[in-house]
């Protein structure tokens, strides 16, 4: 389940990016760079014994978000701030090529000091995605391999 869920975010991940053309260069890095941090993320969660999502979860998951690296700062007032890919599944079951999301927040109170932290986000219902995406109705574009 795990794979397939890999395979849409390293291939279609780096096949977006190639369809972007030339553009930026630096820009492009980027993204491909996000793109395989969020693969390893994935691989590293289902290797460990006691954090892994299971299978059950995933067979029913709508959409699945990966965002590695989230910073968390804070003095008193904090802030927090990740970038990321989201994966949706289309009525056929095939998943659709990631699209690129950032999670910002902040916060005020007693707080003190910094923490980085992968995030992985498994949606089970379609209105749980339009909620993140901020877009009713979202429809995929379909993962071809």
């Amino acid at each position: 389940m795990i794979s397939a869920i890999q395979r849409s975010f390293a291939v279609g991940g780096l096949a977006a990016l190639a369809a972007l053309g030339a553009a930026s260069a630096f820009a492009g890095n980027r993204e491909e760079a996000r793109v395989l941090t969020a693969t390893q993320v994935l691989e590293e969660m289902q290797k460990m014994p006691d954090q892994f999502a299971p299978d059950w979860l995933l067979a029913r998951a709508y959409g699945i978000a990966v965002i590695p690296n989230v910073i968390k700062v804070g003095f008193f007032a904090g802030g927090r701030r990740g970038q990321g890919l989201l994966s949706v599944r289309d009525q056929s079951g095939r998943w659709s090529d990631p699209v690129f999301v950032s999670l910002t927040g902040g916060s005020f109170g007693w707080q003190a000091g910094v923490q980085s932290t992968d995030i992985i986000l498994v949606f089970t219902t379609r209105s749980s995605v339009d909620g993140i995406t901020g877009i009713a109705g979202y429809r995929p574009r379909p993962w071809t391999s």
